[in-house]
């Protein structure tokens, strides 16, 4: 009799590893009726939700009350559907599984890790791919020879990015005076002073340096290469602060302070501030207050300025979450206009991004197309982002 436990409801495991993890029967069987009733259109996504707020206990008594929780605690430690069955599935809207029909074929390796290693034909956009029992998307078109995983490893490992982003404005905060600048301009309905926003700006700008120095990917680096990859930290600010505080972002005051402040303490001092000034925290950020004093002099690019930024926020709107928020800026950090500084390696770890997020949104509960427009749109987001910049530079 197997020891192990079940990684999804604690009940006891059985001795095989299925679709990636350690789960018992009921949950192995779950997983599979449910991911397949998602893929065939079967189990709409507005039908499919908690109601507890994706927040319930999952074990052995409670497994049964709440399938949303059960399956995204399965995705969380890495299950996904073996290629085999997912190439078997009717779905009715045809695109999830790609338009474009490829040669695929597959090896037996190992069955938790990913391992895909992608061979160029001769002819133009076609290509094989070699996988051990995971599914690729056919309409992805990855470049020649890169190995690339996507498991429970992996999985672990972009939430420990999204903390690693996150704790950023706790080494280095903005500090309570210059949150409470902003709320000041707030209170007294005027535009924000432009030393104010560029002070933020500049604080976010340090905070993905240091987030990059804290990533293994940069360290393996040349000095020249991570120079390349240091220089778009204002195109990552620039993404962030278009999906919080774009045209109709509709992020409310509370949220918004919620990421400006370093801990409990700050949060409790900006909140009593809030209700001793009378000003609601469900109230929203205006984008114009934001930005109309830079943009005091440049009605033209304030207009350009104003496009883009909306084209962030319709992205965002798709069902961005952390993990493809942060996958999107990691795209944006290791992306490269043509040149003679362009850099294979950085290249490389573009296409490693572009890789798992694409692996990611496969692995979550929504529509096909939805996940197509969330993964092109991300790819569409390094150029906005570096369309935004030169906007304010030549302003």
């Amino acid at each position: 009799m197997s020891s192990v436990l079940c990684s999804v409801c604690g009940d006891t495991a059985t001795s095989y590893c299925h679709y990636g993890a350690k789960v018992c029967h009921s949950c192995r069987t779950f997983f599979r009726r449910t991911s397949m009733m998602v893929l065939r259109g079967k189990m709409k996504r507005a039908y499919f939700c908690c109601l507890r707020g994706g927040h319930c206990t999952v074990d052995v008594n409670t497994r049964k009350k709440c399938n949303f929780c059960r399956l995204e605690k399965c995705k969380l430690i890495g299950m996904v559907l073996d290629f085999k069955e997912l190439k078997n599935v009717k779905v009715e809207n045809s695109e999830t599984l790609g338009n474009a029909k490829q040669e695929i074929k597959e090896e037996k390796i190992d069955q938790i890790c990913n391992d895909f290693e992608l061979c160029a034909q001769n002819q133009p956009g076609d290509f094989e791919v070699f996988l051990t029992n995971r599914s690729v998307n056919p309409f992805v078109d990855f470049p020649k020879s890169l190995h690339f995983k996507y498991g429970p490893e992996e999985l672990r490992k972009l939430h420990f990015f999204v903390d690693l982003w996150h704790v950023q404005k706790c080494v280095q905060p903005l500090g309570l005076p210059n949150i409470i600048l902003l709320l000041e301009c707030l209170k007294k309905k005027k535009a924000f002073p432009t030393d104010v926003v560029t002070t933020h700006i500049k604080f976010h700008e340090y905070w993905w340096v240091q987030f990059c120095n804290g990533l293994d990917e940069f360290q393996v680096l040349s000095s020249e290469e991570k120079k390349i990859v240091l220089k778009n930290a204002p195109l990552a600010d620039r993404l962030c602060q278009g999906l919080y505080l774009g045209p109709r972002a509709g992020k409310n005051l509370f949220s918004i302070i919620k990421g400006m402040a370093s801990d409990k303490r700050e949060l409790e001092v900006l909140k009593t501030y809030l209700k001793e000034n009378k000003m609601s925290s469900t109230a929203t950020f205006e984008y114009e207050d934001w930005i109309s004093s830079c943009w005091s002099h440049c009605s033209e690019y304030k207009q350009m300025h104003l496009v883009l930024s909306r084209e962030i926020v319709t992205w965002g709107q798709k069902g961005v979450d952390d993990v493809s928020e942060l996958l999107a800026c990691l795209l944006i950090l290791f992306s490269q206009e043509d040149g003679a500084h362009f850099s294979y390696k950085v290249g490389q770890l573009f296409e490693g991004w572009r890789f798992i997020l694409w692996r990611y949104l496969e692995s979550q509960v929504l529509p096909s197309e939805a996940k197509k427009g969330l993964f092109t749109g991300a790819l569409e987001m390094v150029g906005v982002a570096r369309n935004i910049l030169r906007v304010e530079q030549y302003c």
